[in-house]
Parts: structure tokens; C-alpha cells; sequence
């Protein structure tokens, strides 16, 4: 098996699943020696970093688990230590001990994988030092998956803890045990209502000054950030390094309603931009994920040219773009003299505001789509 040197992979992010957990655990051998792993960290973090496994480098490690050895009465020597991480049965990285010997009376010994990476001393003499580690000789196309975004695969993971060694009358032994871990990367944050794409040439219109902020995701905390678009051009870098006019608490929901107090009140007439950053909560620190930025432009709905059924037409578009996603625009150009005089659902008229409802019923839930007719 061939091995890469860990410095390869110091910035692969493990994101992990709250729930580590032990699956099993073995403890049969001729010294009693028994060795186990308890989670002490990594329940704790959304993404753990490899880096904090370059146990090669002293004081990069976080402590995210301890290891546990016992041995009973009698004396072990070429004793090695391996940490295997495995994805579905595969390895995909180790760490492996320098050999080393214990004396003969019992004893326990706690450590953590931050005193690995410095040096455990067992008993003044006796020292736990890591010999190597690195990234096991993976699929091509696993590994192309990591270096290419800097994160493992969404999978399940195996973290195998296996100490060999043998007894003085040189019959060998082990311990093994064995943690399973869920990998779930939360790095979706997709926008979805109101507004369209910063400056993709669509424009979309709102009337009220209290909009509600819907987006999807899968990772912990939220913030809504919301600027005003000084210029028909402002690029992304220029809206970034502007100032927000409101920022949103830090919240869990999907959704947030702009405030009718301790906020910028929105101007008629004005074009505003709006995103939201999701925090990931890892071993190194919080990272944060920016989506994409939405423009949207506020109309005073007394002077509005549109008339009712104009902005139902409007509401019917964007409810479109969200089932239909990147199919949505070749569509909605295709509807450009659509007429919502007549609505039918089902064989059924509806009014203008049974769109709405039937539009409510259907935002932000996941729908199989059969059959659409647009007349």
C-alpha cells in the first residue's frame, strides 16, 4: 500500500455528524491487554480538520478523542498502536506508533491524540511517539473528490484502534476497537425567496417593506444580511465591501421576516441585496459559507403600474424558478404574454387569490411535477 506523506492533506476537512459512537470492541490476548477509544471532541464539531490528526506535528491536534490501555499483570514488548480511518471498508488515512514496551506489572493508562502527537511517557521511561501517517493509496476518484473541494466524501466512517504487540515469551496479542462516525459536509445554502441572481438581467419586483427571507440548507446557524445596491452594476466584490443595512440575529429557522423596528426601513423605488451565511462549528474555529446574492427592488404598490394580476404573474414565475430550478428561465420566457384572466387547477377555475394559496401550499416543499399546461 502506498503512503503519502500527511502534509498532503492538512487541509481536508472531516465533517462529521453529531453521534460518535462505538460499534464493537474485541479484548482477547495472552497479557490481558485491552485498548479503547472514547470520544471526547468530535461529538462536539461539525467539521474536524486532518490536520488535527498530524499527530507528526507537535501542537497541531485538537483533542478529539482518548485512548484508554489497560494491561493486566505481565510484560509486553514491540507493542505498536495503529489508528485507521476507513470509508465504506476502505482506508483512507493512518497514524501507527513507534514500537515500544511495557513492564510487568498492570497498570491504565488515559491519553489523548494531542499527547500522541507530543509524546506520551507511560512511566518516565517507557514513551508513546507516532512513526508515521498519512493518506492510504485511495481510489483515484475518492482522491480527486478530496483535493478537489478540500472535504472527504459524505459517507460513513470507521475509525479502527488496534494495539499489537507480544508477550515476553514472544506469543503475540492485540486489542482492537472500533468507532463508526457519519461524514455529512453541511455545504448547501441555496436562496429562495424573493429576488433573482445579482445582476443576471432579470429584474423582481416586491411591495412590501417587510419581506420575508426564505432559503434552504443543512448546517447550523444562519444570518440574513441585506444591503442597498447603490448602482445597476454592483458587482458581488463591491455589494461584499459595502456596509449591510440590517443584519438578522443568529438563528436555526429557514426563514426571517424584515423588522418593522431597530432596522433601515426600505425605500420605494430602491434596489436591495440580500444573502445569507451559514456558520459550521469545527475543531479549528468557526467557518462560515456565504450563498449566492439576490437582488430584488421594492415598489410602492399605490403607484404601481401592475396591476393584481400582473404581480400574481410575478409570484407565479418565481414559484416557478424554485420547482423548476435552472429549467425555470427558458420556460418563463416562453410565457412573456401569459394571461392569468383564466386559472384553472384540476379542471377548476380559481381566482388570483387561490393562486396565492395554491403557491403557498406548494414554496419551499419538495413536489414530483406530471403534467404542466400553460395556455
Amino acid at each position: 500500500m502506498r503512503q503519502i506523506m500527511y502534509k498532503s492533506f492538512l487541509s481536508i476537512a472531516l465533517f462529521v455528524l453529531l453521534g460518535f459512537y462505538p460499534a464493537s470492541a474485541q479484548d482477547g490476548n495472552s497479557a490481558n491487554v485491552n485498548l479503547s477509544v472514547v470520544d471526547i471532541g468530535l461529538s462536539e464539531y461539525q467539521a474536524v480538520f486532518l490536520a488535527d490528526f498530524d499527530f507528526l506535528q507537535v501542537g497541531a491536534s485538537q483533542e478529539l478523542f482518548k485512548v484508554i490501555l489497560t494491561k493486566g499483570t505481565g510484560a509486553i514488548k514491540d507493542a505498536v498502536i495503529r489508528f485507521d480511518f476507513k470509508l465504506d471498508g476502505s482506508s483512507i488515512a493512518f497514524a501507527q506508533t513507534k514500537p515500544f514496551s511495557i513492564s510487568e506489572a498492570p497498570g491504565t493508562w488515559t491519553f489523548t491524540n494531542r499527547d500522541l502527537s507530543q509524546g506520551y511517557s507511560l512511566d518516565g521511561e517507557t514513551k508513546i511517539e507516532i512513526a508515521e501517517s498519512g493518506v492510504s493509496d485511495i481510489a483515484d476518484n475518492i482522491k480527486n473528490e478530496i483535493f478537489a473541494s478540500n472535504q472527504l466524501p459524505v459517507g460513513s466512517y470507521t475509525l479502527v484502534s488496534r494495539i499489537s504487540f507480544n508477550d515476553v515469551a514472544g506469543t503475540p496479542g492485540e486489542s482492537v476497537d472500533t468507532q463508526i462516525f457519519t461524514i455529512t459536509n453541511p455545504t448547501m445554502l441555496n436562496l429562495v425567496s424573493p429576488g433573482v441572481e445579482l445582476n443576471s438581467g432579470f429584474v423582481y419586483d416586491i411591495y412590501t417593506d417587510q419581506p420575508l427571507f426564505q432559503w434552504n440548507g443543512n448546517s447550523g446557524d444562519y444570518e440574513v444580511l441585506v444591503f442597498k445596491k447603490e448602482s445597476e452594476f454592483n458587482s458581488v466584490e463591491d455589494i461584499l465591501n459595502s456596509k449591510e443595512i440590517w443584519r438578522s440575529p443568529r438563528q436555526q429557522t429557514l426563514s426571517v421576516q424584515y423588522p418593522t423596528a431597530s432596522a433601515y426601513p426600505l425605500e420605494y423605488g430602491q434596489t436591495y441585496v440580500w444573502m445569507v451565511k451559514s456558520f459550521v462549528k469545527t475543531s479549528s474555529g468557526e467557518n462560515e459559507i456565504n450563498s449566492e446574492l439576490w437582488e430584488f427592488t421594492l415598489k410602492d404598490p399605490s403607484k404601481a403600474a401592475q396591476t393584481e394580476e400582473d404581480v400574481a404573474k410575478q409570484e407565479l414565475e418565481s414559484l416557478l424558478r424554485q420547482l423548476l430550478g435552472e429549467n425555470a428561465d427558458g420556460v418563463i420566457q416562453q410565457l412573456s404574454d401569459l394571461s392569468l384572466k383564466t386559472i384553472r387547477v384540476n379542471g377548476s377555475s380559481i381566482t388570483v387569490k387561490e393562486l396565492y394559496r395554491y403557491m403557498e401550499k406548494y414554496r419551499n416543499e419538495k413536489h414530483k411535477i406530471s403534467d404542466l399546461i400553460v395556455r
